[in-house]
């Protein structure tokens, strides 16, 4: 029982915490709120990533590293530039490590575009629920959003 509240404790599945966690993300994400986004989808993406892995699948950024790895050995070219696995990752999260952590190195200042990054990680996350066969509530709302004020 909660300490501080009325509410009663949860019992939860890793798999619905990431749900509700991505769900949170869209909603923040139509509603203008993009910062939050990049950190709450990330952490969704995370864990649908680790489910995967545990069941023996790749999540989406593993299976696109893997492609460029493919690309890369049939044409002998520097597909996707001349990063290596662990650089590739970091580039893609860099903006949600950024905005988790700070350390004595740091800037005080971080130049970014928050909608680029949040709308990259919701996809991310996205596409490793999809893997999981989750469904998101908010999905059609999100895609609806995407093709009214982006893609048209």
């Amino acid at each position: 029982m909660s300490k501080y509240s009325y509410e009663d404790d949860i019992k939860i599945t890793k798999a619905e915490l990431a749900k509700v966690q991505l769900e949170d993300a869209i909603d923040l994400f139509l509603s203008g709120k993009r910062i939050s986004v990049i950190t709450l989808a990330g952490a969704a993406e995370e864990i649908f990533a680790r489910i995967l892995n545990i069941q023996g699948d790749d999540s989406v950024a593993e299976e696109t590293w893997r492609n460029i790895e493919e690309v890369r050995k049939e044409t002998g070219l520097l597909f996707a530039g001349d990063r290596n696995k662990n650089d590739a990752f970091k580039e893609w999260n860099k903006y949600r490590n950024i905005l988790k952590h700070h350390s004595k190195n740091d800037g005080d200042t971080v130049s970014f575009s928050p909608f680029d990054e949040a709308y990259e990680m919701i996809n991310r996350a996205k596409l490793n629920a999809d893997k999981l066969r989750i469904t998101l509530k908010n999905r059609v709302d999100y895609e609806n959003w995407l093709i009214e004020n982006i893609y048209m």
